[in-house]
């Protein structure tokens, strides 16, 4: 199978004339899988960095769960991803903060970033895929923690204090919390 790449590669006139219609029924076969692969793991990525939003509050969120499946979009995802991994970070380190859960840690902006870069420089060649796969794995599996995690604390949120900190909040934020209370659920 190498060897129809690297005939189809070798090819400089670019119309396929020497490759066999079974050749390059195999060729697209194959990218045609490629392509689903990588549709599937892109939306299992998109719909956890979704939830994750969902988990924060509206009013720490600084951007909509939604504008997450913009990402799907090829050459656009290139700049929004930078933006999704900022803004996925901001949402995570203000909700920390007012669960009173805040770590210190940066909430996989850095780590976000270097796989942003990285995919970039990469750019579709073959040398270095390895790096932005793994740096792919890793930020996504700690996007995932943090679901958990705020996932977890949702659950645990009939805790008294966490019930009296809610209702001292004012009318406007007491629609938030309501929109924040029933979404979880409703998913379910």
């Amino acid at each position: 199978m190498l060897t129809l790449f690297a005939q189809a590669a070798g090819n400089h006139n670019n119309d396929f004339d020497d490759l066999d219609p079974e050749e390059l029924a195999i060729i697209g076969a194959v990218v045609l899988v490629c392509f689903l692969i990588w549709l599937v793991v892109s939306l299992f990525f998109v719909q956890t960095l979704t939830k994750t939003l969902y988990l924060c509050r509206p009013r720490n969120r600084e951007m909509e769960p939604a504008q997450v499946y913009l990402n799907l979009i090829p050459g656009f995802n290139v700049i929004w991803f930078f933006i999704t991994v900022n803004k996925v970070a901001d949402s995570l380190k203000a909700e920390f903060r007012e669960r009173r859960l805040y770590s210190g840690d940066n909430f996989g902006r850095t780590l976000g970033i270097v796989l942003g870069v990285f995919s970039l420089l990469n750019c579709g060649c073959y040398i270095g895929g390895l790096i932005p796969l793994i740096l792919f794995i890793v930020y996504w599996q700690k996007i995932a923690q943090y679901n958990r995690r705020l996932a977890a604390r949702y659950q645990d949120d009939d805790d008294e204090d966490y019930q009296d900190e809610d209702e001292e909040e004012d009318d406007s934020r007491d629609d938030d919390h309501d929109d924040y209370e029933r979404r979880p659920h409703e998913r379910r």
